[in-house]
């Protein structure tokens, strides 16, 4: 999964990129038409994007009303940034340019488009995987619909709360049955006893060494 915090605590004040920028954001925008025919080609361009730092340098003030925090403003390269740059460029929220590049990034092989053993996922279900560990992974099959990955999810998150409520209701063992039931006094009682006798046992041990 795409850390997307890894940029927050840089800067990017490159005042000569701004014809990159913009041959960027052109490839995006025409990758965005055609995203129903190719998610992945769009989520790759968007990491591309995303690694080249170069929607820092961006400057316009409708772009500020999109930002959700003051933080991104002080720092250009800040994920919020990022996102409220795809979202007055391309108009595509947070969750979607998210969901796009993590597929990627979870399942694909650079250019080459899908790893082979998930050429033949759905994005919608590609999508649905992401939260899944690789051996949850496994179990999901090309033919499986959204309804059907959603209810495998749930079964697992029940498996899971029955594994923990199982723990939490097995009794630990008793080191010291003997003592089940005894209360306060009952110790209190059994340890002056005890320092009774050994102090008798001192006593008889005197004796004998004289």
């Amino acid at each position: 999964m795409i850390d997307f915090t890894k940029n927050n605590d840089y800067s990017y004040y490159r005042q000569d990129d701004e014809a990159e920028y913009k041959r960027i954001v052109k490839d995006i925008a025409i990758c965005v038409q055609k995203s129903t025919l190719d998610k992945y080609e769009l989520g790759r361009k968007l990491i591309e994007f995303f690694e080249s730092k170069r929607y820092g340098g961006f400057e316009d003030k409708n772009l500020q009303k999109l930002y959700s925090s003051v933080k991104a403003w002080t720092n250009n390269l800040h994920e919020n940034r990022f996102f409220a740059v795809c979202e007055y460029e391309f108009g595509l929220e947070k969750s979607v340019v998210s969901r796009l590049m993590n597929v990627v990034d979870e399942f694909g092989d650079g250019e080459k488009g899908l790893k082979k053993e998930y050429s033949k996922y759905k994005y919608s279900i590609l999508v649905e995987m992401l939260n899944l560990s690789p051996e949850e992974r496994k179990e999901v099959k090309p033919n499986w619909t959204v309804t059907k990955i959603r209810a495998y999810k749930k079964s697992l998150i029940a498996t899971s709360q029955q594994e923990e409520n199982e723990e939490k209701t097995d009794k630990p063992k008793e080191d010291y049955p003997q003592f089940k039931g005894w209360k306060r006094n009952d110790f209190i009682r059994r340890i002056i006893s005890l320092e009774e006798e050994c102090e008798n046992l001192k006593k008889m041990l005197e004796g004998k060494e004289k």
